[in-house]
């Protein structure tokens, strides 16, 4: 599986995102993690924001199939990627 990371510009940060991912990325070894390239083909991209403002939500990428909004620390520990997956086909 393939999925790419987005970032919004980190202007209210509440928390650490790159933290929160890079824990994400060793609970999940199996998955190939990756900064998001429009265009690029993923299965799923994550938007990472760092405030409840969420300014990249409408982020999209002809590429991707699936997309996830993170906005806090809480949503890093809900990820379901096999729904992500059953929704990228």
């Amino acid at each position: 599986m393939k999925i790419g990371v987005k970032y919004c510009g980190g202007c209210n940060s509440h928390y650490d995102r790159k933290a929160e991912v890079e824990k994400m990325e060793r609970r999940f070894s199996k998955i190939h993690f990756e900064p998001a390239v429009y265009q690029e083909e993923y299965d799923g991209i994550l938007l990472v924001c760092g405030c409840r403002r969420a300014c990249i939500r409408n982020y999209r990428s002809e590429g991707a199939r699936a997309y996830l909004l993170l906005q806090e620390e809480k949503d890093f520990e809900e990820i379901d990627f096999e729904e992500m997956k059953k929704a990228s086909k």
